[in-house]
């Protein structure tokens, strides 16, 4: 029986926003606490630690929910998958953790940060365990939620227990680290009698190319994501990467949104593809990218218009910096919501990894390039300019190739109506800007609780589809009938 998507949409959007949302509620306090050079130096090493994680997961977690959402029917094919990505995953994370110490221990100033390197690196060394891939071709995300619920509210609790001043910035990445590896060991637990470990007649070759092509998919994406930190903690001091990180901390929170949306399409889209419907093809691929425009765009405008009060209120006036990267930053919700669509969702269905490795190997060399000029003269905001310019090369490569599969097809109507309640939410923000210009706080809740009232009203008014449908599901759970 096939799963709800509009129920796996909705349970995995929370499961993505509980992973940026409550992370960003302890930033609020880690701020404070370990200052902008704290931040900066644990979000460095974050950042390197991500090259290796990247590399260790091979391309395991899309390729893995794609191929078992496919054999779902057949247990014996199960068991034989999940045993043969285990192994894969194993040997893959144990020689990235020996490289990974070995990097530690060579350069000076990594080794000069030991304890901050090794326990950032926990989620490393335990991604041996990761199989959240098992749970995501199954549609399972009731159970991811709630799973990352419960590890997400304990490292909160952790984090207000025992880090308290600027010299805790190891205690404070060691709980990061625990987060996320508390995940992988209750998704171990979870699976006791659900599928079996074998290592008979295990035919490992049949997943290391198309696995390589997602790893270094997935490589050239993170290049383009991350490589604007890296290149920050090189040229820039540990204040100008604390401001950047945590300006694009908060334009992640929307793009999460608009992949997590996207992502629980994944298995359907490519049950459709191997059966040949075409027409149901493009029906869920439309479908979820107008619910996706409809969401990221009044974040976009909603960023730009009160960023600057917004940062202040959540970080505090040392990260002021973060607001002009963060309004730079914002043109990137858009352009993602319709990248991700097109490449990881679409060209992963059809079998078309090796056109996302162009893509994102295009969009690597775009920001190394930009980065190496623009971060000199302008440093966090160049770097955001960097990024993107990367992520439009990104997008334009991805309909390029994705467009022989796919015919967009968004209501006329639905974009008119967006647009009319994006007129209403900027009215009345700009508004409430400036009638509580100074109570900050208040205006940034406002703005932003009001603006979203209004323009969810605005297209539920005007019949919007998306609204409309939402309503319906709405009205079905809580069992009121047409």
């Amino acid at each position: 029986m096939k799963k709800s998507i509009f129920k796996n949409s909705a349970f995995n959007v929370a499961y993505k926003l509980l992973n940026v949302l409550l992370p960003m509620i302890t930033a609020v306090y880690v701020a404070r606490v370990l200052m902008p050079a704290g931040v900066g130096k644990v979000s460095y090493a974050q950042n390197i630690l991500t090259y290796f994680v990247v590399v260790a997961s091979l391309g395991i977690p899309t390729y893995g929910a794609r191929e078992l959402a496919r054999i779902l029917n057949y247990s014996a094919r199960v068991n034989q998958l999940f045993s043969e990505l285990s192994v894969i995953n194993f040997f893959s994370t144990l020689v990235c953790s020996i490289a990974y110490i070995a990097l530690i221990f060579v350069v000076p100033s990594f080794r000069s940060e030991w304890a901050l390197y090794v326990v950032s690196g926990i989620q490393l060394f335990l991604n041996i365990f990761n199989v959240d891939w098992f749970y995501t071709g199954n549609e399972e995300y009731v159970y991811i939620t709630i799973r990352s619920t419960l590890i997400k509210v304990a490292s909160i609790i952790c984090l207000f227990l025992f880090v308290k001043n600027r010299d805790d910035y190891v205690t404070y990445a060691l709980i990061n680290s625990l987060a996320v590896s508390g995940n992988y060991l209750l998704n171990v637990y979870h699976l006791r009698g659900r599928v079996s470990l074998t290592f008979k007649k295990l035919n490992l070759k049949i997943h290391i190319r198309p696995i390589l092509i997602l790893l270094l998919t997935n490589l050239a994406t993170d290049l383009y994501n991350q490589i604007d930190v890296t290149m920050l903690g090189i040229m820039c001091t540990d204040d100008v990467v604390g401001y950047y990180s945590y300006a694009i901390r908060l334009v992640r929170i929307v793009t999460t949104v608009s992949t997590a949306i996207a992502i629980t399409t994944l298995p359907r889209m490519s049950q459709y593809y191997i059966e040949n419907k075409t027409v149901e093809f493009n029906k869920l691929f439309n479908k979820t990218l107008n619910a996706v425009i409809t969401i990221v765009l009044p974040c976009m405008v909603g960023i730009v218009l009160v960023s600057n009060s917004a940062v202040r209120v959540v970080y505090g006036e040392s990260f002021a910096p973060s607001a002009s990267i963060l309004r730079m930053l914002s043109p990137i919700f858009i352009i993602v919501a319709i990248s991700y669509e097109c490449g990881s969702i679409v060209l992963t269905a059809t079998n078309n990894e090796k056109y996302l490795l162009i893509a994102t190997l295009s969009g690597a060399a775009t920001n190394i390039m930009l980065n190496s000029i623009l971060i000199p003269i302008s440093a966090g905001t160049g770097a955001a300019i960097a990024s993107v310019c990367a992520e439009c090369v990104v997008m334009v490569i991805h309909i390029y190739f994705s467009r022989r599969y796919i015919q967009f097809n968004i209501p006329i109507k639905d974009l008119i109506s967006i647009v009319m309640a994006l007129i209403g939410m900027i009215a009345l923000v700009v508004f409430i800007q400036k009638v509580l210009y100074t109570y900050e706080f208040v205006s940034v809740l406002a703005s932003v609780c009001f603006g979203a009232l209004i323009y969810f009203f605005i297209l539920s008014v005007l019949k919007d589809s998306i609204m409309q449908e939402v309503i319906k599901k709405i009205k079905q759970i809580i069992g009121i009938k047409e």
